[in-house]
């Protein structure tokens, strides 16, 4: 099956991950890509974000590093929420990562 996305992700799992700073509160990336951002929004920071809304933002990761970005919500669900960007991509295509290089995945039991 041919993935739907054309660009890798960088996923935060198992390591500490950047917060996406808006006016309305901030948010814990989940994962992102130079397309896009998804994002949790459980708990009463969820209650500001709607689908069509425009966010200017800033991505800011650890070692205090920050990108401002800005994009259009696609999706609402299940307590996190896809960003497509419209500005700031440029800054997220560029190598390396600002979250540095990404961790490899871990398959079976951690000891």
């Amino acid at each position: 099956m041919e993935s739907r996305r054309a660009l890798p992700r960088l996923s935060f799992t198992g390591r500490p991950a950047p917060r996406l700073e808006t006016v309305a509160g901030d948010y814990e990336v989940v994962d992102l890509s130079a397309e896009g951002v998804r994002f949790r929004v459980t708990g009463l920071n969820g209650t500001g974000v709607t689908i069509g809304d425009v966010l200017h933002a800033t991505i800011r990761f650890p070692a205090d590093r920050a990108i401002e970005i800005e994009g259009q919500v696609l999706r609402v669900s299940e307590g996190e929420a896809a960003l497509r960007l419209t500005h700031g991509q440029e800054r997220l295509a560029l190598a390396p990562m600002p979250a540095g290089p990404a961790s490899p995945r871990r398959t079976g039991l951690l000891w």
